[in-house]
């Protein structure tokens, strides 16, 4: 994709616990307000996602601290996101906990000269036997996230 500028990496925190930490981001000639609005409301995921299979809004109104939604990704169970902080236009953050794992996830969308960059922190933590898979689970997901950076890039910026 032309113009295609996205940075991801991954890396263990502690591996006594079995943590991991995943770091995307992706340039968008997009207004970080515009960017913000749209990837801050989960129900929007499901235009640019294709592993996102459900998504509802358990709470009522728009997106804010304390709101939470029921979702599903293919190959997860379903289970509900609950939004700790959300700060417009610049950052929100939002936890997502099951049996099998839990994520944390932090975003933050920037002006840029040309638009806005979005990054994204996930923290990765397996419950029970699924550490022990975590190198797997850590490789699957970054490129998970480096795919979503792309999906991201080529909705926001296709103007539809």
């Amino acid at each position: 994709m032309e113009g295609m500028t996205t940075t991801g990496s991954a890396e263990f925190v502690t591996a006594r616990r079995g943590t991991a930490v995943l770091h995307n981001g992706v340039d968008l000639a997009r207004r970080a307000e515009e960017v913000f609005d749209y990837l801050s409301d989960l129900r929007n995921e499901k235009e640019w996602n294709p592993k996102m299979q459900l998504v509802e809004a358990v709470t009522d109104g728009p997106p804010r601290a304390g709101s939470k939604f029921r979702v599903k990704w293919q190959g997860s169970p379903v289970t509900v996101v609950e939004y700790l902080t959300y700060e417009r236009p610049k950052a929100w953050s939002a936890t997502a906990p099951s049996k099998s794992l839990t994520v944390d996830f932090y975003a933050t969308v920037t002006p840029t000269e040309t638009g806005s960059r979005l990054n994204i922190r996930m923290i990765v933590i397996p419950h029970g036997p699924l550490r022990l898979l975590l190198p797997l689970i850590r490789r699957r997901m970054q490129q998970q996230e480096l795919d979503n950076m792309r999906f991201i890039k080529a909705k926001l910026e296709s103007g539809s």
